[in-house]
């Protein structure tokens, strides 16, 4: 967007986050328009109000996490990142950007897990499996052991 359409959502961002400093979509949507306004470092300001509201909200952690990633803070964004998905570790975007953050950081085999994860749950984007592919690192987790089948009842005896 333009500087003066940046600024208006911005504005209207600050609206919302001064009655509500947590809210779960507002917020990473005011961290990514800093970003592009060129203002990151007005992005920890916002989430620390919200962190004095919910300090351990998995939500927040991981929106945080991936403000930070896209900021390259790499290894606060690791770090909030893996708070947030071991609160939530069915948060699809919390495994997803948990394994960029681990590819950055050099971790590949756990960024495959994290990975595997999130595309299990329906993830769409091949960025990370593209980067895992292209290091060399892209494996599919084995499949869970099947459960043993049960047997058969015993028939009663006949006579």
């Amino acid at each position: 967007g333009t500087p003066s359409e940046l600024q208006y959502a911005k504005n209207e961002f600050d609206f919302i986050l001064v009655a509500f400093p947590n809210h779960p979509r507002v917020l990473p949507l005011q961290a990514e328009t800093l970003v592009r306004m060129g203002k990151p470092q007005l992005v920890d300001e916002y989430f620390q109000r919200a962190y004095q509201l919910s300090p351990d909200v998995p939500q927040l952690l991981i929106a945080h996490g991936i403000a930070l990633l896209k900021m390259n803070k790499n290894k606060e964004a690791l770090d909030r990142l893996q708070k947030g998905v071991a609160l939530e570790p069915g948060s699809i975007n919390g495994q997803y950007n948990l394994g960029l953050a681990l590819v950055r950081a050099g971790k590949l085999a756990e960024a495959n897990e994290h990975a595997q994860i999130a595309y299990a749950l329906g993830h769409p984007a091949p960025g990370l499996r593209n980067q895992l592919q292209k290091a060399g690192a892209w494996k599919p987790l084995p499949a869970p052991a099947a459960a043993p089948a049960p047997e058969a009842p015993a028939k009663a005896p006949t006579q």
